[in-house]
């Protein structure tokens, strides 16, 4: 064999069993940081974290900080509710106070309409049920929101180190490329061997395109949910935010800390007391109100005035409550219905997470132990053979394909594990204990 392909091979080996098999069996779960400059001179971005992606979601997502008015809306509703809604009325009455010149005859009436069936206390309690599930639907929200967080923050990670491994490819594929030309012009090699290594290097620096591309839009998503605009990717940290384990891996219980944790099951609990006090304050409500007035009038102007008292109540002929009675009492069953949902909804949802997160962790496990390790330590053959000229280039490029789609079938395989994880703590709440200190102070 020419020693320029000779050389080749060597320089092959080494970019190949140097980056990809020197790596350890467990990768970090991030790309290293890089030294991206920010925009002050003089100064370095720092690597983004997990912990200061979620911060920065929970303080600048337009469409969370949104959401959270709606609790102010429903503090306001409480205000409302706690008003008294009737007040006091005056009327005074002098018939001939325009045709006789002056006030003579008159009658002042001043009157407050009475509520006493406990409707003011009934109105507060249901608005108190609503702000409370206002406030566990934002919780909720909040929940969600840290979840796509953390699955963009994740395929962001793994598309960054396929980019890493195919960016190797492609250099190896240069290098090659460089060894095969030598070796075709003094014909070493044939044409149709030299077109293959062309073929590849042309396909590594497409793949190199396409995954750019992946990074760029897992970037762009990141940034979204972060609050803010489309730009150049910052570099992410591998530091432990992300290597997230299970809250918990027995079924029966991470489905009773999921009814216990998750603010959606509050939510609904809370909806259906809400509805139920609505319910019975629509029955109060078709009770008449009472009516008190105090009286003062006098005959003419040279008589005495006189002061009495007036008491009045509708007589409820025609019930126009009944319609409302109906309405609330359907939406108290409707309520109740949406309360199971949400139970049988959390179940499945724990036990798919559950069923993913063991699944996931098998097949990392796999590709760790049984593809990626045998996949790099052949490598070390492949080197050898090749060297010793038992190898051609079309099968040292069909194992070195293999190499590959065993690096990239591992990064897909840990991407799926950490999404499951994410999954399986986002169904349990558990979610929301990474991000406390970062809520709003409202929904603390």
């Amino acid at each position: 064999m020419h020693r320029a392909l000779r050389l080749g091979a060597v320089l092959l080996a080494a970019l190949v069993v140097a980056p990809l098999s020197g790596q350890t069996s467990t990768p970090a779960a991030g790309p290293s940081p890089s030294n991206e400059e920010s925009d002050v001179p003089g100064e370095q971005r720092a690597p983004l974290t997990l912990a200061e992606v979620r911060r920065r979601a929970l303080q600048n997502n337009p469409s969370y900080l949104a959401e959270l008015r709606r609790l102010d809306a429903a503090r306001a509703d409480l205000k409302t509710a706690g008003t008294y809604p009737f007040n006091p009325q005056a009327e005074f009455e002098s018939p001939g106070s325009l045709t006789d010149g002056g006030v003579g005859g008159y009658e002042m009436r001043l009157g407050q309409e009475i509520e006493w069936a406990g409707q003011r206390g009934l109105r507060t309690d249901a608005s108190t049920a609503g702000v409370a599930a206002t406030r566990a639907d934002l919780l909720d929200g909040t929940r969600r929101l840290l979840a796509d967080v953390e699955r963009a923050y994740v395929a962001l990670a793994a598309a960054e180190e396929r980019l890493a491994v195919i960016r190797q490819i492609e250099t190896l594929n240069a290098r090659l490329l460089e060894a095969v030309r030598v070796e075709l012009a003094e014909g070493e090699i044939s044409l149709l061997e030299a077109n293959l290594a062309e073929i590849e290097s042309a396909r590594a620096r497409a793949a190199v395109f396409a995954v750019e591309q992946e990074v760029a839009s897992a970037a762009i998503e990141l940034g979204r949910l972060m609050g803010d605009h489309p730009a150049a990717p910052e570099a992410l940290e591998a530091d432990a935010g992300l290597e997230l384990s299970a809250p918990v891996e027995d079924d029966s219980t991470a489905v009773a800390m999921a009814l216990a944790a998750r603010p959606d099951v509050r939510a609904a609990a809370s909806a259906l007391e809400r509805t139920a006090t609505l319910r019975r304050l629509a029955g109060r409500e078709s009770l008449p109100n009472l009516r008190i007035s105090a009286l003062a009038d006098r005959d003419n102007a040279s008589a005495e005035p006189r002061f009495g008292l007036s008491l009045g109540i509708p007589i409820p002929l025609f019930d126009r409550n009944q319609g409302l009675r109906a309405r609330r009492e359907a939406e108290a069953e409707q309520a109740g219905l949406a309360m199971s949902a949400t139970e049988l909804a959390v179940r499945a949802e724990v036990a798919d997470a559950l069923r993913a997160y063991r699944a996931t962790g098998v097949e990392l496990e796999i590709f760790r132990s049984d593809v990626l390790e045998p996949a790099r330590r052949n490598q070390d053959l492949l080197d050898v053979a090749y060297r010793e000229g038992k190898l051609d280039l079309s099968s040292l490029l069909l194992l070195r394909d293999q190499l590959l789609n065993a690096e990239l079938g591992y990064w897909s395989a840990w991407e799926r594990r950490y999404h499951a994880v994410v999954a399986l703590r986002s169904a349990t709440g558990a979610i929301l204990d990474d991000a406390t200190d970062h809520l709003p102070e409202t929904l603390r």
